[in-house]
């Protein structure tokens, strides 16, 4: 009889304990999971790809390259960054390369809302068209 109260004792302690973890989010998969935009923007001096990674509703990673060919001159991209309602976030972002490819990882911290779209223009010898990427 001592034995299975024993049990029963344990058996409870054991469902007390997955209840707390449960009720506290622990070992929980995450609500929401990060989306990701890849883009490739070419023109006759260079080339730029990668991807973006919008995180938490709030703030996205960029990571990608950058490639002249052009030999001489630079070939750079731009990033702008816009909230709901396209205003306009931040400073402007650019990275460059003489000549060959050059790869970037970087992260754009947003405010409560978050960063919901991002233009990027290509620019080498010019500024070609520019390309809008959203939030899904």
């Amino acid at each position: 009889m001592e034995e299975r109260m024993v049990k029963s004792l344990k058996a409870g302690i054991a469902l007390a304990i997955v209840a707390i973890f449960a009720a506290a989010g622990l070992g929980a998969a995450p609500a929401h999971a990060d989306s990701v935009s890849s883009f490739r923007i070419r023109d006759d001096l260079g080339n730029t790809t990668g991807s973006i990674t919008w995180i938490d509703y709030r703030s996205v990673r960029i990571q990608g390259e950058v490639c002249d060919y052009s030999g001489g001159a630079n070939t750079s991209v731009w990033f702008e960054f816009y909230l709901a309602g396209r205003v306009s976030f931040g400073d402007l972002e650019s990275r460059s390369v003489t000549s060959g490819c050059r790869s970037f990882n970087f992260e754009k911290v947003g405010p409560a809302g978050g960063i919901q779209e991002i233009d990027m223009k290509l620019c080498g010898g010019g500024c070609g068209s520019t390309r809008t990427y959203r939030r899904s």
